[in-house]
């Protein structure tokens, strides 16, 4: 169960109420202020809302109500504007910070705008009509401009001017630090003022953008306000009010919801698609714009499900998805677009959450909103939104905070007005906004870096290798073919524009290796009954995985880099191979030819050698000396078919068990010559024990002579060589 804390001022009553399955403390009408704070807060809670009224109300009577959207400073403070109260500065736990006290009935319909070159907040009044500079650390006014008529839209502002348009039909440029005017321009279309309730944009170049209520966008020169074209939507009901705002692509055209919904090319006004809803007097809120979709509410309704919220595809303006809002106040608030691609908008009495892809309901919460603010998205995952005053009920509105899925979304135009500081204002500012991406590339494969980067003028691009200018890569694409081992690094771009340059984040590449043969296996020549080995040596990006084949067909158990063969024969000759793999490739290995040589008797001569040696090829030992053929020709070097090679009266093989040369008859050993006999020991053993022969001199210490051998299961005899010395022998068991 999820702990909640309240915190009130002029509290009537409590009660519990079921809300999404979790039990929370909500406070029952005649309130000033809630503040809540969850142990455990989810996607949809209401954290705290407040309608300020101690710092706003410039009189009882007067009903509170936010018509404007919250904007934030460099600090995280929040400014928000009631309708008919005093602006107030709050943090973003909703603690008063300053308020300014504004004459009696000044109202604000309008949204704040943040500088942070100066640290002031503007907006604009009505009653009487103004734009007011405010600094945001204690609410000081800066300055104030008098307008010719209500100002209901939000000031759009760069480093160095506000723009804004009053209900004269005019638009206004002033100096942002001293608010003086630099320029107007009227849109007054043969004789009638069109009311400007839509917000102006600054884009690409400056250039100044705006719709009042003729239904025409104007794109203006923000240094002498001169026209630069004008784009009509050719609306017959040109008294139709224009609610939506132009938002900006990250190209620099412009998304507006005019009599249709428009995306118009931001250097000429041309249309570069449209899209109508089928309404017949249609009006649309302000667009916001993801990574390649649009969403937009609009009056278009369905008689039973309500008010509509579009999505459309960015690149040809098809609808991909439509939302029903319910009945109901229509969604004409701004969207707002989280990390996770989720939007965010207000209708009827409800704040929603819908997932962007696919137009499903995540959440929604009843909190009674009221009105047309747009909810403010703030990076760390709030929403921040405000209600008009329910004037039937006699109610005050309030600013509430409300815990969202994901926070700002890094897209062109996230949020009504850009961003959290509301400025209206297109980023001219050099910046890379699709960095090049780190990669893992396979030896001899292709690999290309791409940089996305938006600025003012033609971009220049280099490409870096380790920090060293690639010759000849002067594109926003790096194309390289044929990876090598030494083209694993870090890649970087330099971009430049009109007015700076920017680097940016490197791109490291890491190349793999497929398997290479470093070492073929050799080809052998083998006795039939023998044991041999291939070899092969590989490099490539671990782990290898080897498969040994003979003609061709796989061998199981050969996993390794080394083939062992025990006791071959005559059919194992013929050609093996190895194939070795690695996730990024194969290599089989050159073909390794063995040949297997006969050996009927496999006494380690082949037939061939046994008839030149007139030794038997079908008898192991052909003398009976206790010595196979082929141990008697290639280690002993005495002759097969003797079985006493030095005629000495001992047999060729206890010679070798007694420790003398089968080949001399008499050994000589330093001063004196003597013959020298052998010791046959005779034990009983068991053929399930193994058994180790000792020697002792004394019976006390006792030596090893030999490796252990396994029992026979039964008498056998252990040539020893004589000793000088009487010598004891034993057979000791062991494990």
């Amino acid at each position: 169960m999820t702990i909640v804390r309240l915190h009130a001022f002029n509290a009537a009553s409590l009660f519990f109420k079921k809300m999404k399955n979790r039990t929370t403390l909500i406070l029952l009408s005649f309130f000033i202020g809630i503040a809540i704070s969850h142990t455990q807060e989810q996607p949809g809670d209401l954290v705290w809302k407040n309608s300020f009224l101690e710092q706003t109300a410039p009189a009882p009577r007067v009903q509170i109500g936010f018509h404007s959207t919250a904007c934030f400073d460099r600090n995280n403070n929040i400014l928000v504007l009631p309708h008919d109260g005093n602006p107030v500065c709050v943090t973003k736990n909703g603690n008063v910070k300053w308020y300014y006290e504004f004459e009696f009935k000044k109202s604000a319909f309008g949204s704040p705008s943040y500088s942070a070159v100066h640290d002031a907040f503007y907006f604009g009044t009505e009653r009487p009509d103004k734009v007011v500079a405010l600094k945001a650390t204690d609410g000081t006014k800066l300055w104030e401009f008098q307008s010719k008529s209500v100002v209901r839209t939000t000031p759009a502002i760069n480093e160095e001017y506000i723009i804004f348009g009053d209900y004269s039909s005019t638009y206004f440029c002033l100096d942002l630090k001293t608010g003086e005017k630099k320029w107007q321009f009227d849109t007054k279309v043969d004789g009638r003022r069109p009311d400007i309730y839509s917000s102006p944009v600054i884009g690409l170049d400056n250039t100044v953008f705006g719709a009042p209520h003729n239904h025409n966008l104007y794109a203006l020169n923000i240094e002498t306000g001169k026209l630069k074209w004008k784009f009509e939507a050719n609306y017959k009901n040109k008294q139709e009010s224009v609610e939506s705002s132009p938002a900006l692509t990250k190209e620099g055209n412009i998304v507006i919801g005019l009599n249709k919904v428009y995306l118009i090319n931001w250097k000429d006004g041309s249309i570069i698609w449209s899209f109508d809803s089928g309404d017949s007097r249609p009006k649309f809120s302000t667009a916001a714009i993801g990574e390649d979709k649009i969403f937009i509410g609009s009056t278009a309704r369905d008689a039973e499900k309500g008010y509509k919220v579009y999505c459309l595809d960015l690149i040809n303006g098809e609808k991909l998805w439509e939302f029903f809002t319910g009945i109901g106040q229509w969604p004409g608030c701004g969207i707002a677009i989280g990390q996770e691609n989720e939007i965010y908008f207000q209708a009827g009495t409800s704040l929603f959450c819908v997932d962007g892809n696919s137009g499903k309901l995540i959440w929604n919460l009843d909190e009674n909103f009221k009105g047309r603010s747009s909810p403010t998205l703030s990076e760390d995952g709030y929403i921040y939104i405000g209600s008009e005053a329910d004037y039937g009920n006699a109610t005050h509105g309030f600013i509430a905070c409300v815990k969202a899925n994901s926070g700002l979304a890094d897209t062109a135009w996230p949020l009504f007005r850009q961003n959290v500081y509301g400025t209206g204002k297109m980023d001219t500012s050099l910046t890379v906004v699709d960095q090049p991406k780190s990669q893992i590339v396979v030896e001899g494969s292709a690999l290309q870096l791409q940089v996305e980067a938006l600025g003012l003028g033609d971009l220049k691009y280099q490409w870096k290798f380790n920090g060293e200018n690639l010759n000849g890569e002067i594109f926003d694409k790096l194309s390289l073919f044929g990876v090598t081992a030494d083209m694993a690094g870090e890649y970087t771009v330099s971009v430049t524009d009109d007015n700076s340059t920017v680097e940016s984040e490197p791109a490291v590449v890491q190349v793999l290796f497929p398997p290479k043969v470093t070492k073929q296996p050799e080809s052998q020549e083998a006795l039939a009954g023998t044991t041999l080995r291939f070899s092969v040596e590989a490099s490539g990006t671990p782990p290898l995985n080897y498969q040994w084949k003979f003609s061709g067909l796989p061998l199981g158990g050969s996993d390794g880099p080394d083939l062992e063969l025990n006791n071959v024969k005559e059919s194992f000759s013929g050609e093996f191979t190895v194939t070795i793999t690695n996730e990024h490739g194969e290599v089989t290995s050159e073909p390794a030819v063995l040949t297997v040589i006969k050996d009927s008797d496999l006494d380690g001569l082949s037939d061939v050698e046994e008839q030149a040696l007139n030794s038997n090829p079908n008898n192991a030992d052909t003398d009976s000396d206790g010595l196979k053929d082929g141990e008697e020709v290639r280690i002993h070097k005495t002759n097969p078919t003797i079985a006493d090679t030095d005629q000495d009266g001992l047999l060729d093989g206890l010679e070798i068990r007694g420790g003398f040369d089968p080949t001399v008859a008499t050994e000589r050993e330093p001063g004196s010559l003597k013959i020298r006999t052998a010791v046959e020991l005779e034990f009983f053993t068991l053929e399930w024990e193994q058994y180790q022969l000792q020697s002792s001199l004394d019976l006390t210490s006792w030596e090893n002579e030999g490796e252990p051998f396994k029992g026979v299961g039964g008498y056998s005899s252990i040539y020893q060589s004589a000793r000088d010395s009487k010598v004891f022998w034993r057979l000791k068991v062991v494990d």
